[in-house]
């Protein structure tokens, strides 16, 4: 009797202790982890990435010798551990030109968010383009990601001044008509008064015979 109850209040412990373990980790394979270490054995931890990458402008469009900003958003499910992996980041152009490529280490525990600066040179193709991203973690790639902008002619500046030449010497012009109507009007005005005063001035008469 004193066997059987024993044995009930050690299934009520453990029942409760993996309860509480479903609780705290709020994932099966956690626990089989966690329990794994406890006991020494070795246990291989499964790591999986999530990956999203923002253009951060408004409608992906940017002009030749400019900057654009990307926004890397990568997520780790696994094993809660902080963990150190590699990000490459390369833009692709038409005709599949590498335009840029870079590499760069990032410790992450659950998850981060990476700023990229993407520089378009003068020289760049117009056309559309390919942001692609790379999770690289034990020698593997984990996850990958991609967006598009579009790459279009930067404006000439010599249009630009004769707008601004143009737009200057418009208004000049405006400005000068405006002032000769105002004379004028003015001018118009004066012998308007002048024709009044002629016309309320009495004549003498003349002498009868």
């Amino acid at each position: 009797m004193k066997n059987t109850s024993k044995k009930i209040i050690l299934y009520i412990g453990i029942i409760l202790t993996i309860g509480l373990l479903f609780i705290i980790f709020k994932d099966s394979s956690y626990i089989f982890l966690f329990i794994g270490k406890i006991m020494g054995f070795q246990v291989q931890e499964e790591t999986y990435f999530s990956m999203v990458i923002t253009i951060l402008f408004d409608n992906k469009k940017i002009q030749q010798d400019s900057e654009i900003l990307a926004n890397i958003k990568i997520v780790k499910l696994g094993f809660p551990e902080r963990i150190d992996a590699g990000l490459e980041i390369y833009v692709q152009g038409p005709d599949n030109i590498i335009l840029e490529k870079s590499f760069e280490t990032f410790a992450i525990d659950t998850q981060v968010s990476i700023a990229k600066t993407i520089h378009v040179p003068s020289y760049a193709p117009l056309g559309d383009y390919k942001v692609i991203g790379k999770v690289i973690y034990l020698d593997k790639e984990e996850a990958t990601a991609s967006t598009q902008f579009q790459v279009i002619e930067k404006s000439s500046k010599i249009f630009t001044y004769v707008f601004i030449g143009s737009s200057i010497t418009i208004t000049f012009l405006i400005l000068v008509f405006y002032f000769l109507i105002n004379i004028y009007q003015k001018v118009k005005r004066n012998e308007n008064i002048l024709y009044q005063k002629q016309d309320a001035t009495p004549r003498p008469l003349g002498r009868g015979l």
